[in-house]
């Protein structure tokens, strides 16, 4: 029992440092507004993050449709993701100029692929004659496998920032990768992964362990240039 609450504490408190990083974008959103031009500002962490939040609201849903599993702050937050970068897509859309047609096709393929995957998970996989464990208890296969793929996207989104862990390293300039930003997204994977380990869901904890492991380095990597500077 006391383990619940304090999984229920993790993630109520990782959906607040969430809320507050996906707000990161409005400042972005605020110059274009005041511009009326999205001038070389790029559409695609937005649709990225459409298609992020999108795939773990369909998770956590089927999870918590099939099993006792309790995935409410996770599904709340995720919910809540989708519908402020679809916001922000949009209001690239509305000052996207003469790149209307470059965004808009961005917008399209991320809709695409997200049909297409909902409609392999709702069409396809309850037909398949395979299940397997991905937790502490069997799941139904659209549920562990919807989970495996979420890993999947979220490891690949970590593994971006190695470019620009990179360029810091050849500028020896923090510009890209600011550090209150860097703090937050570790905090924000520390909570999420220690729920995870407290409910014993891996679909939650790899991605985020990861994360932690990604915002260690960032940290470190920018304390050293700051150092290095002063």
């Amino acid at each position: 029992m006391a383990a619940h609450w304090i999984a229920d504490a993790f993630a109520y408190t990782g959906t607040v440092f969430t809320f507050l990083y996906f707000l990161s974008p409005v400042t972005t959103c605020k110059r274009v507004m005041d511009s009326k031009d999205v001038r070389e500002f790029s559409a695609f962490p937005f649709a990225m993050g459409i298609f992020n939040c999108s795939i773990w609201v369909y998770y956590y849903a089927v999870t918590m449709a099939s099993s006792a599993a309790d995935l409410t702050p996770n599904l709340l937050i995720n919910a809540v993701g989708l519908f402020m970068f679809i916001i922000y897509m949009f209001i690239f859309l509305f000052y996207a100029g003469s790149r209307f047609k470059e965004i808009a096709r961005l917008l399209a393929i991320t809709l695409f692929v997200e049909a297409i995957f909902i409609a392999f998970f709702e069409g396809v996989v309850p037909g398949l004659k395979w299940d397997f464990n991905f937790g502490k208890e069997p799941q139904p296969l659209k549920s562990s496998l919807s989970g495996l793929v979420c890993v999947i996207i979220n490891v690949l989104l970590y593994g971006s920032p190695l470019a620009v862990m990179r360029m810091v390293i050849e500028t020896k300039s923090v510009e890209f990768m600011p550090l209150p930003m860097s703090l937050l997204t570790f905090v924000i994977c520390c909570l999420w992964s220690g729920q995870a380990l407290l409910i014993q869901n891996p679909a939650v904890f790899i991605p985020n362990f990861l994360g932690i492991l990604m915002g260690s380095q960032r940290t470190v990597l920018m304390m050293s240039v700051v150092l290095d500077f002063c």
